[in-house]
């Protein structure tokens, strides 16, 4: 009916708009834009089916990607999108690399013929960082590049990718999740010190680890958790839990135990040349100072005394001559 009403000429524009307006939902598309604001990995979970967070590893699904993000409603001049790109805190964030060290979720690879960061990532091996398209669009250019953000604590709207020969999936946007969403039941947590064959390799992973170079280990809460003291006031708090069963940081993510030996190390170092500038370095420069103070205060007084001398020699001197010459007077007085 809808269509009857249109005229002639206006009648191929009608069917124009209804097509671009739906194009982000066509079964052709292989992606689809999400624009509900989650965190990164509550962002995994929502893709539909098995579909995941698109990469954007070629040239052709950078365009694909950009001409989507412009077609779909509403229309955002800036748009920031999570990608399937992350790095988790058990490896380092390495600048040579085209991503960073980063990898994409759908087959944890490396490869990419497009980098294009708009912000490099900070060096860090401790924290879990994932990456969003961000990019802005001026009228007649676009342009776009990878960013690195806090994978729990951001939001933002998400891409997901079909993989490459799965048609069971529906695309399209999917709903905003209700407020009152119930909330998964938690898994009985195992009491301390139990012992199961099915899961003994995941728990001896939680075993003491060693860490020599910090200052303290302390076992707590049953075995189950772990505070690394270092020195210079570091500390790390480790937790076993989650599946499978290791040291997790207190954020649930996985613990890299080599980047804490390397943080106490470093600060044993910083600790080391405290005490060696406290013991060594400072008692030396007093001594010096002190030295120097004394030299300074034995010169003082020998220039002083000899200043004294030479005074006393030049008053005997004048007196001297002043005797000579009354005597003198006294002498032609009585001739």
């Amino acid at each position: 009916m809808a269509f009857q009403l249109c005229s002639c000429w206006t009648l191929h524009l009608c069917i124009f708009v209804f097509l671009l307006r739906n194009i982000s939902s066509a079964p052709s598309s292989q992606y689809t834009l999400n624009h509900n604001k989650l965190s990164f990995n509550k962002a995994t979970k929502k893709c539909p089916g098995s579909s995941v967070l698109t990469t954007i590893a070629t040239q052709q699904e950078v365009d694909e990607i950009l001409k989507l993000i412009f077609k779909s409603e509403p229309f955002q001049n800036e748009f920031t999108f999570w990608v399937g790109l992350r790095i988790t805190s058990s490896e380092c964030i390495d600048r040579s690399k085209p991503l960073r060290g980063f990898k994409w979720l759908e087959n944890n690879s490396e490869e990419s013929e497009v980098s294009q960061w708009a912000e490099d990532p900070e060096h860090t091996c401790t924290t879990d960082r994932c990456a969003a398209l961000k990019g802005q669009f001026d009228g007649s250019n676009v342009t776009w590049g990878l960013i690195p953000l806090n994978c729990h604590k951001d939001k933002n709207a998400f891409i997901c990718k079909v993989k490459d020969g799965d048609t069971t999936i529906k695309l399209g946007s999917e709903p905003p999740p209700p407020e009152d969403t119930p909330i998964k039941p938690s898994k009985p947590k195992r009491e301390p010190g139990f012992i199961n064959d099915s899961h003994s390799a995941e728990l001896r992973s939680c075993q003491r680890p060693s860490i020599p170079e910090a200052r303290s280990l302390k076992m707590l809460s049953g075995n189950m958790k772990i505070q690394v003291q270092c020195w210079s006031s570091i500390s790390f708090d480790l937790v076993c839990s989650g599946e499978p069963t290791v040291w997790r940081l207190e954020n649930g993510a996985l613990a890299n135990i080599t980047a804490i030996k390397i943080e106490c190390a470093n600060a044993t170092q910083k600790e080391e040349n405290s005490v060696l500038w406290s013991t060594i370095l400072l008692p030396v420069l007093i001594a010096t100072g002190v030295l120097v103070f004394l030299l300074v205060v034995i010169a003082v007084t020998v220039k002083c005394c000899l200043n004294r001398r030479s005074k006393k020699r030049a008053i005997k001197k004048a007196e001297k001559m002043e005797m000579k010459s009354k005597n003198r007077k006294d002498s032609f007085s009585l001739a």
